[in-house]
């Protein structure tokens, strides 16, 4: 009986405990700071490193955009799908960060927003079937492009400053197998 009431009465005096070292004098002596929660930062990336992550999603934008010249799709849906893939560059880029080498960074960022926000432009006249001002957008678009092209290729991309392009067919690969039935 009396191990059954010390086996009860434990996890009471546990609880006891606890509570009496949590609860502190409390006074005025006693200073807490409250810990702000980390926020991870992305570490700032080399310009080869920048360079080389947006000349993946350049070649991307590209291969998709001359996929979608060779659709036999809308033309007021196709304007949609570039303007769309256009503005989803320019986001990626940017998530990319600033690379540690500033120098040119700038004016090439300053192409690739004002590419975005023509082809946006471009996007919404096509939707509101507002000729006018889709002509319009359509005069800006090309410089637009044709200046994103030109400051990547001075900041040192490849990729971004090519312009869309069909997609490579794979080559057939042949296994060099055959058949062994019936044999």
């Amino acid at each position: 009986m009396r191990s059954r009431l010390i086996f009860l009465a434990l996890p009471a005096f546990v609880l006891l405990a606890l509570l009496a070292s949590g609860c502190g004098g409390g006074g005025s002596s006693s200073t807490t700071t409250a810990k702000k929660p980390k926020v991870e930062e992305k570490p700032q990336l080399s310009k080869a490193d920048f360079i080389t992550q947006g000349d993946g999603v350049c070649g991307e934008v590209n291969t998709a955009i001359g996929s979608i010249g060779e659709s036999a799709a809308e033309t007021t849906s196709q304007t949609t799908q570039i303007a769309n893939l256009y503005t989803g560059l320019v986001q990626s880029l940017q998530r990319l960060g600033q690379p540690s080498e500033k120098d040119g960074y700038s004016e090439f960022m300053g192409a690739a927003e004002k590419l975005a926000m023509v082809e946006g432009d471009l996007k919404k006249a096509g939707e509101e079937e507002d000729l006018v001002a889709e002509e319009e957008a359509v005069q800006e678009a090309g410089p637009a492009l044709e200046e994103f092209q030109q400051q990547a290729a001075v900041y040192g991309f490849e990729d971004c400053s090519e312009g869309p392009h069909a997609p490579e067919a794979a080559p057939e690969t042949s296994t060099g197998e055959e058949s062994s039935e019936g044999v």
